[in-house]
């Protein structure tokens, strides 16, 4: 069943990807695409944050100070708070994910045994 499901995602997949890619979406892309829509202001803000990072670091590494090298360190990690946390979640999601099949996995082995077992009782008699 679980090999069914995969190979109907997978064929939807395919087929989502062939309209996507073909002649009348790209035309279709081509018509409503706006570049002034694109996002700027990411750039500008991680500008920002290296310019902000590189002048405590440079502060730093005058005075020899240790907290404002820290300070700087973080300034510039800041920026993937949100893919950690993103990445994290992914992490427990798999993990959740994980426990579940093994769990289901022991389950349909358990079931095979018992039903091997009474088969070849049944065989006997």
């Amino acid at each position: 069943e679980r090999q069914k499901t995969r190979q109907l995602e997978m064929e939807a997949v395919s087929k989502a990807l062939a309209v996507l890619s073909g002649d009348d979406a790209h035309d279709l892309f081509t018509k409503t695409f706006n570049p002034a829509l694109a996002q700027v202001s990411a750039s500008t803000s991680s500008a920002r944050r290296d310019a902000a990072s590189k002048v405590l670091a440079a502060v730093a590494k005058k005075s020899n100070n240790p907290r404002l090298a820290a300070l700087a360190y973080r300034v510039r990690l800041d920026a993937f708070e949100r893919v950690k946390k993103a990445i994290d979640e992914m992490i427990e999601q798999l993990t959740k994910d994980k426990a579940a099949e093994i769990k289901h996995k022991d389950f349909c082995v358990d079931e095979f045994n018992t039903n091997q077992l009474q088969t070849e009782k049944k065989e006997r008699e």
